[in-house]
């Protein structure tokens, strides 16, 4: 090998060196900046250390509420429960606030409330401020949030799903007992003709927001049409809802409805105004059915149906 050959391939195995020695360095400074960002980001995590407030959990499952997460860290508590015992929601809801407040860390500036049904976040109340009140029997103050609907909605919930919930409602069956009476006028020697019916439905959570409601007619009185005479099956549909883009819910059925009718539909509900304003457009496509003396009678599904109503 020549002189000049030697230098010129000196040269090109120090230009590859040089390559690789800044290629391994980039390497090693890219997953040092990695790790920084990663522990940053740990560390940011970690300002917000929640732990689970056990106390408040067992109170809400004893009282008969699913799907609980009861969390809290220094000045956050997290509260997301579905009430599936008390049948006017209002009523379960104000339930939940009352255990919470009595069991409600003395280190807490904020609240949120995560209210569910069927396994889906309907909305999230946050606490504005609190207000002491001393009772006079016992004369312990107890901290009272002031409570309103959140604007941070999706980050409460989307916090929520990072815990597992307590209490699962998938696969538990409800029995809820319906009464349904149906009154018309009759003939001379009978006025007012009546019906009186008790509809048993089972309702059972298959998945977050699929849900099959299944029930029987059962007659009690009847002075109106025959059929009414038997026991026969009653609203039986396999329903779906799921809330995207903030306080908008899809919603579907198929199945048996009331008003002997068979078929499906879906729907779309958006609530404005911190749910005040509820927009509902719907549309189905469904047909005659009913079941007389244990025979299911049936037509075509010939009837296309639909509705666009607002509420304030």
């Amino acid at each position: 090998m020549k002189k000049d050959e030697y230098i010129e391939l000196h040269r090109s195995m120090k230009n590859d060196i040089i390559v690789d020695a800044i290629a391994s360095l980039s390497k090693i400074a890219a997953r040092y900046t990695l790790c920084l960002i990663l522990f940053s980001q740990l560390s940011v995590a970690q300002q917000i250390k929640f732990v689970p407030h056990t106390k408040l959990a067992a109170t809400l499952i004893n009282d008969g509420y699913e799907n609980v997460v009861a969390q809290t860290s220094k000045n956050v508590t997290l509260v997301s429960f579905e009430d599936s015992r008390y049948r006017y929601s209002a009523i379960g809801v104000m339930r939940a606030f009352g255990h919470t407040v009595r069991t409600l860390p003395t280190s807490t500036t904020k609240v949120y409330f995560i209210v569910n049904k069927y396994g889906v976040p309907l909305f999230a109340l946050e606490s504005k401020n609190f207000q002491t009140l001393k009772s006079r029997k016992s004369g312990k103050s107890v901290r009272l949030p002031e409570t309103g609907v959140s604007r941070r909605s999706a980050q409460a919930t989307a916090l929520a799903r990072r815990f597992r919930p307590s209490n699962s409602s998938r696969f538990k069956t409800d029995l809820i007992f319906h009464p349904e009476v149906y009154i018309k006028l009759g003939d001379y020697d009978n006025p007012i003709a009546a019906q009186l019916n008790i509809v048993p439905e089972l309702r059972t959570l298959l998945f977050n927001g699929l849900f099959l409601s299944a029930s029987m007619i059962i007659p009690l009185y009847n002075e109106l049409d025959a059929v009414g005479d038997y026991v026969r099956l009653g609203p039986t549909t396999l329903n779906y809802i799921a809330k995207f883009g903030g306080m908008n819910f899809i919603y579907a059925s198929v199945g048996y409805f009331k008003g002997e009718r068979y078929g499906v539909e879906t729907g779309l509900k958006r609530f404005m105004l911190s749910g005040r304003l509820v927009l509902d457009a719907r549309i189905g496509l469904s047909g005659f059915s009913v079941m007389d003396k244990g025979y299911i009678k049936y037509d075509d599904l010939d009837a296309l149906t639909w509705s666009v109503s607002s509420q304030y």
